[in-house]
């Protein structure tokens, strides 16, 4: 985009104050930023509103409109003219009313198609508002906009072309601080139990070379002390 859809031009036309229409996105959904409506000559105020939804339930309740635009305008013959206004978004098979009011005259026509204009995105509705001087005020329904509307085509995510939105936000985890544990620093303190680390020295001796140096009674104590249990 950006693309205009427009409706017929009326050859027969009605001229009131205001008018009121419904707007249908396609399936992709919209992003609408311009409106062209006909009006016939004189020196003019017109104001455009816009709100969710159809017009139908809310045709008397300003409080339920947004006015997206204002012009004052001096119009030499039945000219199309535009108004450019931020996009507004209508979403996949929405559908988005709109209100334009005059302190002249615009032009509008009776036909009986419905939609009174389509293209693969968007529809224009028929079955519109006629409005009079009074904004907001007593109207009739069964008579179509004419006009055009300025808009692009709103473009889905595409999952595989989106990259990731954000690099990890840390390494990986380091590697590890200390080293394996390390070989034991000491050799165990005791030896597996063994037997005396001597023989006893009281078994007798067929022939002692030399006399004991002890009495008896010392030589068996020391005896006792290192038996085996």
């Amino acid at each position: 985009g950006p693309f205009t859809l427009e409706t017929s031009s009326c050859t027969s036309c009605f001229t009131p104050s205001g008018f009121m229409f419904n707007v249908e996105a396609g399936e992709s959904g919209i992003s609408m930023s311009s409106i062209y409506y006909r009006h016939f000559t004189g020196t003019v105020d017109v104001k455009i509103f816009t709100a969710p939804g159809s017009y139908a339930d809310i045709q008397r309740d300003e409080s339920a409109w947004t006015q997206i635009g204002f012009q004052r305008i001096t119009v030499d013959g039945a000219e199309y003219l535009r108004v450019d206004f931020e996009p507004i978004d209508v979403g996949p098979n929405e559908v988005r009313a709109f209100y334009i009011h005059s302190t002249g005259q615009l032009l509008v026509q009776q036909i009986e198609a419905d939609p009174i204009a389509e293209d693969d995105y968007i529809s224009i509705r028929n079955n519109g508002r006629y409005i009079g001087s009074v904004e907001f005020g007593p109207g009739q329904v069964g008579y179509a906009w004419n006009g055009r509307i300025g808009y692009s085509v709103q473009v889905p995510d595409s999952p595989e072309n989106d990259s990731p939105t954000k690099s990890p936000t840390s390494p990986p985890s380091k590697a590890p601080t200390l080293a394996p544990t390390k070989t034991p620093t000491k050799t165990p303190t005791r030896s597996p139990t063994s037997g005396p680390s001597f023989s006893p020295s009281n078994i007798s001796s067929p022939s002692p070379s030399i006399t004991p140096s002890f009495k008896p009674t010392a030589l068996r104590r020391e005896s006792e002390s290192i038996m085996p249990s």
